[in-house]
């Protein structure tokens, strides 16, 4: 079982994907949530203000 880095429960390997803008690992909800706006974040410079 692995821990997603921002939900923080606990899935399995399988369930778990890693965001490859920011490497961070986590659950397929998360991703797709977290995902869209971490590459918006990457491409406009405005990791400072980012804040999950």
């Amino acid at each position: 079982m692995i821990q997603c880095e921002l939900c923080e429960d606990y899935f399995h390997e399988e369930n778990i994907k890693e965001c490859p803008e920011c490497l961070k690992e986590m659950c397929e909800s998360c991703y797709e949530m977290h995902v869209p706006i971490c590459f918006y974040v990457s491409q406009h410079g405005d990791i400072n203000t980012y804040d999950e």
